[in-house]
């Protein structure tokens, strides 16, 4: 073989490398951009919408974290629990300290009353991102013991500073001493919250329920439904 020849055939294998690298970059270039308009989507709760272009994003790379997270978080909003579960927890074996995976699974928990499970997404929330709100709603709403009661009473007082208008945090804890008998703490954290946000409906229904002679069973029902913390709780 000639040194022109070989030359030549390694010009061409350099070619066919650059464009093969060309096309890598292109195809990773496409998803990223499938991928960002999947979360505007999704912020624009445009669920099914949100679905198809992470499923495009699938048909690249079955294993991108980002893209099953979207389309587990799209599911859960449209109210579809089976695949929703099964992106998130495909999403968490991918990505463990994803919080927003974390507290969407534990959500999905929640619905289906296995508390053990909401406790250890909640925690595991928590421990990488100590202020996280909905995460401390979650423990919250999994306590069953005092000693499970005053935990999270904990961990809604930490994360409150962070709560900034939003009343949920005041709701829970008020509803939490309750469940201790601490009545007065109760209605202080109610007015409070009511206070706080005039407009909230929820603070309001609870503060009404509190005052009615059926308070205890009233107020955490409403409370419940008021400090159900969503995927993109932040």
């Amino acid at each position: 073989m000639s040194r022109v020849t070989a030359a030549r055939q390694e010009c061409f294998l350099l070619v066919a490398c650059l464009a093969a690298a060309a096309v890598s970059c292109s195809g990773s270039g496409e998803k990223q951009q499938i991928l960002a308009r999947a979360d505007t989507l999704l912020i624009q709760e445009r669920y099914p919408d949100a679905v198809k272009e992470s499923r495009r994003a699938l048909q690249m790379d079955e294993n991108d974290p980002r893209a099953n997270r979207q389309l587990g978080l799209a599911y859960l909003e449209l109210g579809e629990l089976t695949q929703a579960y099964h992106f998130l927890l495909k999403a968490r074996a991918l990505e463990p300290n994803d919080v927003s995976v974390r507290l969407a699974l534990g959500l999905i928990y929640s619905i289906e009353g296995e508390l053990d499970q909401v406790r250890e997404q909640a925690d595991r929330a928590i421990q990488l991102d100590s202020t996280n709100v909905p995460a401390a709603l979650l423990v919250s709403g999994a306590a069953r013991t005092a000693d499970e009661v005053d935990q999270a009473i904990q961990k809604l007082q930490a994360v409150a500073p962070r709560a900034g208008s939003d009343v949920r945090p005041k709701l829970a804890l008020g509803v939490l001493y309750l469940r201790k008998r601490d009545t007065a703490s109760a209605g202080k954290l109610f007015r409070e919250a009511a206070s706080n946000d005039p407009k909230s409906i929820e603070a309001r229904a609870t503060l009404v329920a509190f005052a009615s002679p059926s308070r205890g069973a009233a107020a955490e029902q409403r409370e419940k439904a008021a400090t159900r913390p969503t995927p993109f709780d932040s």
